[in-house]
């Protein structure tokens, strides 16, 4: 993942996605071809990395990355995904 220089534009494998500015509804960032929107944002430690309930994809290239040095979770890192319970779930104590 690169930025441009200005910071406006992440570049992600073969994707650009440009910064909606704070104008994107539960989305922060567009992909400037297929105009789609996404929220992109940095791997929480806890690994409740979305809004609500949700299973998360982890990309091969920043598996072990994830699992040893954001989660603190070595023995994971041969899982391809996990279960985030969410931001605004009610199962989660606030």
């Amino acid at each position: 993942m690169l930025f441009s220089r200005t910071g406006r534009t992440l570049y992600y494998r073969d994707q650009r996605f440009r910064s909606l500015k704070g104008a994107g509804f539960k989305a922060n960032f567009l992909d400037v071809d297929s105009r789609i929107e996404y929220w992109i944002s940095a791997p929480r430690s806890d690994g409740q990395d979305t809004l609500y309930p949700d299973r998360i994809e982890i990309d091969e290239d920043v598996r072990t990355e994830y699992w040893r040095t954001i989660r603190n979770r070595p023995d994971l890192q041969h899982l391809a995904a996990s279960r985030s319970e969410g931001k605004y779930s009610r199962r989660r104590p606030r």
